[in-house]
């Protein structure tokens, strides 16, 4: 794979990831006012298509990805890329963390429903920082490693 191509693909993997966190934002930015067993059912679906390819994105990036390839490039990028896996790491503490809290609430958890939500947005945020943190990595990775940049 070309440097172009993986920068590409890099990339092409970060608005995935962005069109799926927009569309479980979309589920959790109201809170259930009712019957939280029926909310729960709608907006699993939604959340563990969101878990399930991020956890597989963020493996990909540091088994085959850019954040094994950039060090070999610049040693100076080591304490970045550190950070980005360490951050995956919590990230996937998040995750589980919501994962396992949503099918335990009972049709009555109003305020457990409404914490999970903001739990959530919380994570999109982390996710979304985190994700523009790559993006400028891969920037400055790939575009000085193919000669765009003086």
């Amino acid at each position: 794979m070309t440097i172009t191509q993986e920068s590409e693909r890099v990339l092409n993997e970060h608005r995935i990831v962005q069109e799926l966190a927009d569309r479980l934002h979309g589920k959790v930015a109201v809170a259930p006012r009712g019957d939280v067993k029926r909310w729960v059912g709608e907006v699993r679906d939604e959340f563990e298509r969101f878990r399930a390819h991020l956890l597989h994105h963020m493996a990909f990036e540091e088994h085959d990805g850019y954040l094994v390839n950039p060090a070999h490039h610049r040693a100076g990028l080591e304490p970045r890329l550190t950070r980005l896996r360490h951050e995956h790491r919590e990230i996937e503490i998040l995750l589980h963390d919501l994962h396992g809290r949503i099918d335990q609430m009972k049709a009555d958890d109003l305020l457990l429903a409404r914490d999970w939500c903001n739990r959530v947005i919380d994570t999109l945020h982390y996710v979304q920082h985190h994700e523009n943190e790559e993006n400028d990595l891969v920037e400055l990775v790939f575009t000085q490693d193919i000669g765009s940049k003086d």
